[in-house]
């Protein structure tokens, strides 16, 4: 996996919570900066790609209108999320907890996804937890 390189990909949604406006609030600025980019292919696939091979962080959290997340947990998150902590990164769900451990009820059940490099991911972890 790319290093904890300033990548990010995000589609800022106004239905997101607090923790995720704080992160945004403070990373964002940064894109002024020569070593920071944002980016938001939106493609799951071509933006874990983009994750893997330069770093940086890919957020897809839950909102008030998918309180349980957006994408597909068996078909979107747990690949993903498995490819990213095989290759050393870190992937969590809107509530901290890795994706990998979430036991399916159906195999529609939704989930939020924040995955990259590991660093990148606690400081975001940091902000859910206050």
């Amino acid at each position: 996996m790319g290093s904890d390189g300033l990548f990010t990909q995000v589609h800022l949604d106004h239905l997101y919570s607090k923790g995720v406006w704080d992160v945004a609030d403070r990373v964002l600025p940064l894109k002024a900066s020569a070593d920071y980019t944002a980016r938001c292919v939106g493609s799951l696939v071509a933006d874990a790609y983009r994750t893997l091979l330069k770093g940086g962080i890919f957020l897809y959290p839950r909102n008030r209108q998918q309180p349980d997340g957006g994408l597909r947990l068996m078909l979107e998150v747990n690949p993903h999320a498995l490819l990213i902590e095989q290759a050393g990164g870190m992937a969590i769900t809107g509530d901290g907890k890795s994706p990998l451990t979430i036991v399916p009820k159906t195999i529609d059940d939704r989930a939020s996804l924040i995955m990259g490099s590991r660093e990148n991911v606690e400081v975001y972890a940091g902000f859910l937890n206050g």
